[in-house]
């Protein structure tokens, strides 16, 4: 991960997404790497998949993904 969050450094449209446990804790479990490696947690993107299936996960990842790189619509 320490090279993950490395490489994604350069570019500023990078984004990481981790799929695993509570958002909360995969945000505490890289903390060390994020001090460490320089990497902007604003391009974290950390989705819960527990309990999900194949499907689900695919699902709750390109929701995730889509919210961050769509910009947000203004409601009148």
């Amino acid at each position: 991960m320490e090279d993950v969050f490395r490489s994604a450094e350069d570019n500023p449209d990078t984004l990481v997404v981790v799929g695993a446990c509570e958002p909360e804790a995969q945000q505490k479990l890289f903390q060390k790497l994020f001090l460490k490696t320089g990497f902007d947690q604003g391009h974290f993107v950390a989705v819960d998949i527990r309990g999900a299936t194949n499907e689900g996960i695919l699902e709750r990842l390109r929701k995730k993904v889509e919210e961050r790189v769509r910009p947000k619509e203004k409601h009148h």
